[in-house]
């Protein structure tokens, strides 16, 4: 899927509450305005910046979970050394959107990674299952 601009170009940066330096990504051109599908404009008297426009996109199939799709402008991970990190600016500039299956079955043979955070354990308690069941971490 690709969203086409309408109007002329903006330019869009990404910033970091981490030392911009190295957390940064841009600027990039990026088209779209207030009236557009994928809207991204200065604010009304700020030429340049602070810019609004969608950082995170999705179409949810409430038909169908698992053709769910989303786009994260930057990329899936928040630490600037993960490759993760801004891997999918460019798939996010051209306006695509990645499939997201939804349910568990679909998800499950996917999985590459768990992460498990788990609190310690109060005074008294050997073992902790999950809250819910079926839930991550099982």
């Amino acid at each position: 899927m690709s969203i086409k601009a309408i109007s002329g170009w903006n330019v869009r940066s990404f910033s970091s509450p981490l030392d911009a330096s190295s957390a940064g990504r841009g600027p990039f051109p990026a088209g779209g305005d207030a009236d557009t599908v994928s809207p991204i404009a200065t604010v009304t008297g700020h030429r340049d910046g602070p810019w609004v426009g969608a950082t995170y996109r999705a179409v949810y199939d409430l038909g169908d979970p698992d053709e769910s799709h989303v786009m994260i402008a930057t990329g899936q991970s928040g630490n600037p050394v993960s490759p993760h990190y801004d891997d999918l600016i460019p798939r996010w500039r051209a306006g695509e959107l990645i499939r997201v299956p939804l349910r568990r079955e679909s998800v499950e043979p996917l999985v590459t990674e768990r992460l498990i955070l788990q609190p310690p354990l109060a005074p008294g308690i050997e073992t902790a299952e999950p809250a819910l069941p079926g839930t991550v971490g099982r």
